[in-house]
């Protein structure tokens, strides 16, 4: 993969300057994202917060980087990402897991705002996918006619944003490439995983479970996601070696003091595993 040089700051001031709040300590915060290793997917340590205000998690490892993607809670526009017609994704970024660096990058897309972000590292560069609702508001909320958009970084900002697939009742998407070939994942009617492919019928892939994350590891399709397991929102993580006939899904859990590991995202990185999870907070 072609190094990415780091994007550069976008604007010096202006709505289109990220929150710094998103990196700093809040105790009032509802949304706080923790930061975990493992040398194996068993032994966990850290947990210590990255960010605050930030949920609905995406991830991929890009040009060196871990990029980390999400919805801010902080400041206007807030969690629906538009400000004055101007669509933009908030990232995180890090290379070492310490210093992390907080970017927004404006997105040519459709009015209306966008919900749940997630980078795909292609072969052709970059892409960013997320769904919207037409019009303003969030499909998770309801039954309602969703979209899922992608679109591709040029010159700083993602651009060629464009319609992939149009249903009902889907947020969440989650692109991966696995043997050559697009798999994309996402929510269905806040209960269920599905598989997507457009003109076919969403195919299950996890019940009960959510907020999936997809990747590849070695010869292998590997999905996260999220579940409700003894009053916890805990990561699950199931295997497939032909992206049809998936494992038992296991827990994944990084914190069993922890409450809420919800929007759960794995990455290999360096030597080691990363996790990162929302820790929901009571509102």
């Amino acid at each position: 993969m072609r190094r990415l040089a780091p994007l550069l700051a976008l604007v010096a001031c202006g709505p289109l300057e990220p929150p710094a709040g998103l990196l700093v300590p809040d105790e009032t915060a509802r949304f706080v994202v923790r930061s975990y290793t493992s040398p194996d997917l068993v032994a966990w340590s850290g947990g210590q917060p990255v960010a605050w205000s930030f949920s609905s998690l995406g991830a991929a490892v890009v040009g060196g980087e871990l990029w980390v993607t999400g919805l801010q809670s902080l400041a206007p526009p807030t969690r629906i990402e538009e400000w004055r017609g101007q669509l933009f994704v908030d990232l995180l970024a890090t290379r070492d897991l310490v210093t992390w660096d907080l970017r927004r990058v404006p997105v040519d897309g459709p009015r209306g705002g966008l919900i749940d972000p997630a980078p795909l590292a292609a072969p052709g560069g970059p892409e960013l996918w997320f769904a919207r609702v037409p019009g303003t508001g969030d499909p998770a909320l309801g039954q309602r006619e969703t979209e899922i958009f992608r679109g591709a970084l040029s010159g700083g900002r993602f651009t060629d944003v464009s319609p992939w697939l149009r249903d009902r009742d889907l947020v969440d998407p989650a692109p991966v490439l696995f043997r050559g070939e697009l798999e994309v994942f996402a929510t269905r009617a806040r209960r269920e995983v599905v598989e997507l492919a457009p003109g076919a019928a969403p195919r299950v892939v996890l019940a009960d479970a959510t907020v999936p994350h997809a990747f590849v590891v070695g010869d292998e399709l590997w999905l996260l996601a999220q579940r409700g397991l003894d009053g916890r929102k805990v990561p699950v993580l199931t295997r497939s070696a032909d992206g049809a006939t998936w494992s038992e899904p296991a827990p994944l859990d990084p914190d069993p003091a922890l409450r809420s590991c919800a929007s759960p995202v794995l990455a290999r990185f360096g030597d080691a595993w990363v996790l990162l999870c929302v820790e929901e907070r009571a509102g």
